[in-house]
């Protein structure tokens, strides 16, 4: 998936006419990202994996590097909980960042009331991202009933929680795919 993704970036920045330097990493011993970086600009470095194993070898050199360029690394969500800072980092999300206080102070108390137990403390939190889910697909069951299918559109969309989905189809065979996603940012520290 990383690597298609950073293949599709290429290819639109090839089209937009953007300039942009590949560097290929096979082992992180004596890896020199100043051959690709520009000073004086804003570098993103996008690499070309979702797992974040094949990175992590690689980050030291840019913590290093980082005291002498602009560097923003795009990273996966899924490393946010596993990478240790020193490079500021930029993420996409289908979860907003910031809850709407009164939103969530009523579900954790319901959730408490209903399920005896207090709310979980990670993010994203996977019970308030059911509930949005659930609201979001009911809301269209109740409009719309088994036809529910083909009245999802970009145009209506209900509200959430932890996330805002906006659900499309591609055809009528193909399940619904959220096109709604939020840039996070992660500070270096």
């Amino acid at each position: 998936e990383g690597r298609i993704s950073s293949e599709a970036l290429q290819k639109e920045l090839t089209k937009q006419r953007k300039a942009f330097s590949e560097i290929e990493l096979s082992n992180s011993n004596n890896i020199d990202f100043s051959t690709v970086l520009k000073k004086g600009e804003k570098n993103l470095i996008v690499f070309n994996t979702d797992k974040y194993a094949n990175v992590s070898p690689f980050i030291d050199a840019l913590r290093s590097g980082s005291k002498n360029y602009d560097l923003t690394l795009l990273e996966q969500y899924s490393w946010r909980n596993q990478m240790e800072k020193g490079v500021k980092g930029i993420h996409m999300s289908p979860f907003i960042s910031d809850f709407n206080p009164e939103l969530i102070n009523n579900f954790n108390q319901q959730f408490e009331h209903f399920y005896g137990k207090n709310v979980p403390a990670e993010l994203p939190r996977y019970d308030v991202l059911g509930y949005d889910l659930t609201n979001y697909f009911i809301t269209y069951i109740h409009l719309y009933g088994s036809k529910f299918g083909t009245k999802i559109s970009p145009v209506n969309s209900t509200t959430g929680i932890q996330s805002q989905p906006l659900f499309e189809r591609g055809s009528s065979n193909s399940g619904f795919i959220n096109q709604r996603v939020y840039l996070g940012e992660d500070k270096a520290q």
